[in-house]
């Protein structure tokens, strides 16, 4: 607050002490000025909500046109993956019946380009992704006509081969990319312009109710007495003569001029200048050079706007010349010619703010790290995998050609190290197909259904039950849940962990498999239980890992590869799976699914 010589001088302070007939006029004249400053409010509320939605009109236009070119963008995608599709149909099967809906296809694509031009030519960028687009289209379309007269003409060999080198895959990946460029591009269009819609919409319910709010209290006002309204504006000046002295935060009264009028002692504490050198210099000599232009901005937004409040961050120096975080919440009295403010300190706060932001980006960083590398090992055992099957089969190929044709040279000791090679390459084969198994479920997408696991473990056992051999199983399957599953991979869960209960029960008579689920915290827990030769919980960490193995090979075959399986398939799905077990006496393996939403999710074929 001013001195009192910055103070407006009290009515009739010039002269005598107005008369009781001066002091009436001047009290009907004020509330004639208040009337008519409401109406004049009103009316300039009008006029500014006449523009605002002039504005909003403008803009909702805006908006409704990039919902036109998106909807466009999107058609004209799905004309090209209609061409793609009838055409490979059409080489696939030979069906005429296909190159219907391809010829019917081709020009409604030439329309849908040519429409999507017309729509972006007052964007120049996405104008100018339109002809690359369209040469796209043009070679894909020629692709595709040259694959369907090959087909037509060579044969479906012929046309399997061209759909194999790729190239029409790739021109479509092509397409899609460009599609999505320009998909991202008008969609950060409608999101700026349905923001500033959303924002006009806002400003204009803003003009209209503070408007009218503050012409009803200018109608109060003017009928208030002015011994009152004096009596009042004392009564504030000592209360916030009362709040500057003891408040905490940093208070201050600045002029339109840029000079502070008065600061609280708690400029001084915090900044260590004395009050009277906080007054003589520009509010702005203070402030961090970075953030003198956006200060500047707020304020003369503050004044060409006229807001009632606006709230932003900036840095002050201290007089040791270190600088401090302030955050500002400020309000305009024009009819004064000051802004009332005051700051808190927000340093520790931003400092914990910077350390956390540096924690996250270290966090994502070493994230990014582990990402690559998992990767690599999976692309490495892949190709190690791959590239084994060749000399495997040589190998178990040769030496039974050896046995075959000079068996009966060799003597005894020599063919039974031959079978010992054959056994060897034979269990190397598992393996190398039970790795690369292993590396196709971590590279798969997931492709979730809503899936009935009864239909997936009835078709797993009948599979199983053909390869037993006449042993006495008494299966005990409880009727299973619905999930939200890729069906495909929990076909492989559930053929790993049944596999695995048949093996390990093959010493008992009769073996009992029971296949069934609890609930747990509201989500179902499937499991497979069997009464098998177990083994002891002391080793459950290694049952999950890549080629261990509980048990010796010379008892129970297989290449420790089938669990990790498993557990990679539930990761997969964002769930767990663990196991319970005693020696000699039974194991049972648990696993649970993440909660998928299945609202927009096609119901598997697999389900009831």
């Amino acid at each position: 607050m001013a001195d009192s010589q910055d103070r407006p001088p009290s009515p009739g302070s010039a002269g005598a002490p107005p008369n009781s007939s001066t002091r009436n006029w001047t009290e009907e004249t004020t509330v004639l000025l208040g009337f008519a400053a409401a109406l004049l409010l009103l009316l300039v509320i009008g006029a500014v909500s006449y523009r605002v939605t002039t504005e909003s009109v403008k803009t909702a236009a805006l908006v409704a046109h990039t919902h036109e070119v998106l909807t466009q963008l999107e058609n004209l995608i799905s004309l090209a993956k209609d061409i793609e599709t009838d055409s490979r149909g059409y080489i696939i099967t030979g069906n005429e019946r296909f190159l219907e809906a391809y010829k019917k296809a081709l020009p409604q694509i030439d329309e849908a380009l040519a429409t999507l031009e017309h729509l972006v030519r007052d964007n120049r960028e996405q104008a100018g992704r339109i002809p690359a687009l369209r040469r796209l289209i043009q070679e894909k379309i020629a692709f595709n006509s040259g694959a369907v007269q090959l087909r037509r003409e060579q044969g479906a060999g012929a046309g399997a081969r061209n759909v194999a080198t790729g190239q029409g895959k790739d021109l479509m990946d092509e397409i899609r990319r460009r599609v999505t460029e320009m998909e991202s591009e008008e969609k950060g269009l409608l999101a700026e312009r349905t923001r500033l819609a959303d924002g006009r919409a806002n400003q204009a319910k803003l003009v209209i109710l503070l408007g009218s709010a503050l012409a009803v209290m200018v109608v109060v006002w003017a009928l208030t007495k002015i011994t009152r309204d004096l009596a009042k504006r004392k009564r504030a000046e000592l209360e916030l003569d009362q709040f500057f002295t003891l408040s905490l935060d940093l208070f201050c009264i600045a002029g339109f001029d840029g000079y502070f009028k008065r600061v609280n002692a708690a400029w001084e504490h915090v900044l260590g200048y004395p009050q009277e050198e906080l007054l003589k210099r520009p509010c702005l000599d203070f402030v961090h050079p970075d953030d003198v232009a956006p200060t500047r901005q707020k304020a003369a937004n503050q004044a060409r706007l006229g807001e009632l409040a606006i709230s932003f961050e900036n840095r002050y120096r201290c007089a040791d010349g270190s600088y401090r975080w302030f955050l500002w919440n400020s309000t305009p009295k024009l009819e004064q010619g000051v802004i009332y403010a005051v700051a808190r300190d927000i340093t520790e706060q931003k400092a914990v703010e910077t350390r956390i932001r540096s924690l996250n980006e270290s966090l994502e960083q070493r994230v990014n790290e582990l990402n690559t590398v998992n990767r690599e090992l999976e692309a490495f055992s892949y190709s190690v995998s791959h590239d084994l099957r060749a000399p495997l089969r040589h190998v178990d190929g040769f030496s039974k050609i050896l046995l075959d044709e000079f068996g009966g040279q060799l003597p005894a000791e020599a063919q039974r190290l031959l079978a010992r090679v054959r056994s060897g390459a034979t269990h190397m084969g598992l393996l190398v197909d039970d790795l690369l198994n292993l590396s196709r479920v971590s590279r798969k997408e997931l492709n979730v259904q809503v899936t009935g696991l009864d239909a997936v473990v009835s078709g797993v056992v009948a599979e199983l039950q053909a390869g037993i051999n006449g042993r006495q199983v008494e299966w005990r399957v409880e009727q299973l849940p619905f999930v939200v599953c890729d069906p495909a991979l929990m076909r492989a869960v559930f053929t790993n962990l049944i596999s695995n209960a048949l093996k390990f029960t093959r010493t008992r008579e009769p073996a009992v498999i029971e296949i069934g689920h609890r609930t747990e915290d509201g989500r179902p827990v499937i499991f497979v239980r069997d009464n098998g030769v177990g083994f002891s919980m002391k080793y459950a960490d290694k049952l999950f890992g890549v080629f261990q193995r509980l048990h010796r090979a010379e008892d129970f075959e297989g290449t420790g590869i089938g669990l990790a399986t498993v557990q990679r398939v539930i990761h997969k799905h964002g769930g767990r799976v663990w196991a319970e077990a005693e020696l000699d006496r039974g194991a049972t393996f648990y696993f649970t699914l993440a909660g998928f939403e299945p609202a927009h999710i096609p119901v598997s074929g697999e389900q009831r």
